[in-house]
């Protein structure tokens, strides 16, 4: 055995893909796509999708380099490599991803979320930005009706709030079963209520309804724009 097939059998791709001859990562990719994980064939793409979770961005840049599907889904819930780096939080891929075409509009099977729901809730202010930067929809519905300014109006994201209205976020829209207004006052966030309300008409809440993550409740503070 040569020492180069030795070195390549011990390291792991990210290491592989940090050194300057590349025929050392083509020899540890070829060997990982002639293996099975769990049961199901080792591709680009999902290689792709591990690199994106783990944030491996040496990676997944060369296996982009190599035509890796961008977009790929690998399970059922539909999450792409932006979705899943978005929700962990890897700054450096989601940047990544974007500079190379990654779609930031595409919802995921479970709850039809866009990465943008994902970061607005979480308020993830730099992502958010990124995603907006590139063009992400912020006017998009989840499976409940609810678009990303809720989510960050629910949890009090002040500054992803600003973010969202100064790139075309509606304050209210006419199917908002809820608005963020709403929300806003139902979890007394006093500073989201200041910057919501001049945006707003208050007008009667409809009957209590379920949100994902929120809670039910029958407050006032529903709000329309003119």
């Amino acid at each position: 055995m040569s020492k180069e097939s030795t070195v390549d059998a011990e390291m792991s791709l990210e290491e592989a893909a940090k050194l300057p001859d590349p025929a050392i990562f083509e020899s540890k990719l070829k060997e990982l796509m002639e293996q099975e994980q769990v049961g199901k064939k080792v591709t680009k793409e999902l290689l792709l999708w591990q690199s994106a979770y783990n944030g491996d961005v040496a990676v997944a840049k060369k296996l982009l380099q190599k035509g890796a599907d961008i977009d790929t889904r690998q399970d059922s819930s539909g999450w792409t490599p932006l979705y899943i780096a978005v929700q962990k939080h890897r700054t450096a891929m989601v940047k990544l991803l974007l500079e190379h075409g990654a779609k930031s509009d595409v919802k995921c099977n479970l709850g039809l979320r866009t990465p943008l729901h994902q970061a607005a809730e979480a308020g993830d202010e730099e992502i958010v930005k990124l995603l907006l930067t590139h063009k992400a929809n912020p006017n998009l519905y989840n499976d409940n009706k609810r678009r990303p300014l809720v989510f960050a109006a629910a949890e009090g994201h002040l500054a992803v709030v600003k973010m969202l209205l100064d790139h075309g976020a509606l304050p209210q829209t006419k199917e908002d079963p809820q608005t963020p207004l709403y929300w806003a006052k139902r979890h007394e966030y006093e500073d989201i209520v200041q910057l919501l309300e001049p945006l707003c008409k208050e007008e009667p809440e409809p009957e209590s309804v379920e949100d994902t993550g929120v809670q039910k409740t029958s407050d006032s503070g529903r709000c329309l724009v003119q």
